[in-house]
């Protein structure tokens, strides 16, 4: 099937088999990783040269270029351990090619869940708290530091644990040799100390990120913005178009008045001219049918106060784009670690675990389940494109720049 032809004490047949089963069923990661690492290097570049050199405001944006660079880095990283993994899981070419790659995957990871934790405490304190303690550009810097940091602490013994785990195991009634590149080479207390902390700290990380955050959803919700906003409005001109219709009946009434006194005084024939009870609701209907998005047709001065003050109060109450920016990040980041998290607690837990016993369907879900976690540093870009409109504006300025007779409105 594979090319290969086996000897029935062929050893070294089996293996080459059992190596090239795996690369068959992982070739679909494999593709993926490299388009996931060509997209996430381009998308977090832009974020980078965009957000630190052409946005001059950052407020809220702190977070965001420091952020797209422990996704670049992990978009540079990553894949290679992926394609290596999928390429040679049962012959790893490379010892020390292994500690490397896999301190690189579990420091990026790391660093990138406590950056997210602290842009749900960012959020929390500005949305929940708008009255009490904000986040200071020291504090911030602070806890950019410190999230890096802990990264590092957490990742480092991983370059002591970490190596090619060489074993023996069955395969089609034959003994064969695997070397397999592991977080741990070996059982210890130490090791299962720090993966045991390793795992509360992950999980921990994502319950205290979404307590943060589920009262700003909450909070949203309750302004419903994006209904509120509309039903104020059409409330609004409706008040409006009443007021209108009023003004217009009148300065119609009025003008009557004022037609009939001429009228009985010096123009006994000019009463046909008199703006009749019709003519009042057509202008009436006139003023309701009036344009709202046109600024000319109505002026803040014919409004009565309080429909000024309703009118300003809509306009400062649009949807919190960033906080539903920020909250389809961290989503993306709990979704996409829950899956690896399971994987790695039953490939070190299940006694005796070997993946050559795996059946085709376990295996193809220990392959890819783990693979999930490089979505989180991919689709960061998408989100910012779609919903930061200053960053918008600035790649449209950008792409004009090189390409001038595109059309990018």
């Amino acid at each position: 099937m594979f090319g290969i032809a086996i000897m029935a004490n062929d050893t070294k047949a089996y293996e080459h088999l059992l190596q090239a089963i795996h690369y068959q069923r992982a070739l679909g990661s494999t593709i993926g990783s490299i388009i996931g690492a060509v997209i996430g290097v381009i998308g977090n570049s832009f974020v980078v040269l965009v957000y630190l050199f052409r946005i001059k405001e950052k407020g809220e944006r702190y977070f965001i270029p420091l952020l797209a660079i422990v996704d670049l880095s992990a978009c540079l990283t990553t894949p290679p351990f992926f394609i290596l993994d999928n390429s040679y899981f049962y012959n790893y070419p490379s010892n020390v090619w292994c500690k490397i790659l896999s301190f690189f995957l579990l420091c990026f990871s790391t660093i990138s869940a406590n950056m997210l934790l602290v842009i749900s405490l960012q959020r929390h304190l500005l949305v929940c708290k708008p009255f009490g303690p904000k986040m200071t550009l020291f504090w911030k810097r602070v806890s950019f530091l410190s999230s890096c940091c802990i990264g590092l602490l957490c990742s480092v013994p991983v370059l002591k644990t970490a190596g090619i785990l060489q074993s023996n195991s069955i395969y089609m009634n034959h003994s064969i040799t695997t070397r397999v590149c592991k977080f741990s080479m070996y059982q210890s207390l130490f090791v299962s100390a720090y993966f045991a902390f390793l795992l509360i700290l992950s999980i921990a990380n994502i319950l205290v990120t979404l307590f943060l955050y589920i009262p700003i959803l909450h909070r949203i919700k309750r302004s419903r913005p994006w209904k509120s906003n509309a039903a104020d409005k059409k409330e609004i001109l409706k008040q409006e178009n009443e007021h209108s219709c009023s003004s217009v009946t009148f300065q119609a009434a009025k003008k009557s008045e004022v037609i009939q006194a001429n009228t009985s005084k010096n123009e006994p024939n000019f009463a046909d001219r008199v703006i009749s009870t019709e003519e009042n609701k057509t202008a009436c209907k006139s003023a309701g049918e009036t344009d709202p998005g046109n600024p000319s047709a109505r002026t803040a001065t014919d409004l009565p106060t309080t429909l000024q003050q309703k009118m300003k109060k809509v306009h400062k109450r649009p949807v919190d784009r960033f906080s539903i920016m920020f909250f389809i990040i961290i989503l993306t980041y709990v979704l996409s670690y829950i899956a690896p998290l399971v994987i790695l607690v039953l490939t070190y837990t299940i006694e005796d675990f070997d993946y050559v016993t795996l059946s085709e369907t376990d295996s193809m879900m220990w392959i890819y389940l783990p693979r999930l976690v490089f979505i989180n540093h991919i689709l960061n870009p998408f989100v910012y494109g779609y919903f930061d409109t200053k960053f918008k504006d600035q790649l449209k300025i950008v792409f004009c720049r090189y390409y001038p007779n595109k059309n990018l409105q």
